[in-house]
């Protein structure tokens, strides 16, 4: 399923960030509230032309306490394909890095929901491009971008 290519492209980004994990209070006010976000994930070949991929609408709301509630969407041939999540967040190399399972009618069982963001501009956005292993190519591009709701 395309979904769990886009949580280990999460999880590469997450794991790419290095730096001291803060405690989710106090400096980090500026990521409190509700966002509306849209992410993207895409699969290309070696001339850098689209082969597959999806898109995800979500609102996403990120609590002073640490936690944050998600709910959203990714369209589909057959209508909106719903999902939840709640978990927590913290911010890691100035970036906010939201983790939680996720729940749906067709959420397969133990998937995760993966959200990195940082600041710019207002936004919370995040671009990550993944090579072949070969290095010479993008073999895939995941997008995020969330604005306060």
């Amino acid at each position: 399923m395309k979904r769990t290519a886009l949580t280990a492209a999460a999880a590469a980004i997450a794991l790419g960030l290095t730096a001291t994990p803060a405690i989710a209070q106090g400096g980090n006010a500026q990521f409190h509230g509700m966002w509306s976000c849209n992410s993207t994930y895409t699969e290309l070949d070696q001339q850098g032309n689209r082969k597959s991929g999806f898109s995800r609408f979500y609102q996403i709301q990120i609590n002073a306490n640490g936690t944050y509630q998600a709910q959203g969407y990714t369209p589909g041939v057959y209508g909106n394909d719903p999902f939840q999540s709640q978990g927590q967040w913290k911010i890691d190399g100035g970036a906010l890095l939201a983790d939680g399972p996720e729940y749906g009618p067709n959420v397969l069982p133990g998937m995760k929901f993966i959200m990195v963001g940082q600041l710019q501009d207002g936004q919370l956005m995040s671009r990550y491009d993944m090579k072949d292993p070969s290095g010479t190519w993008i073999m895939n591009r995941s997008l995020m971008s969330c604005q306060r709701a």
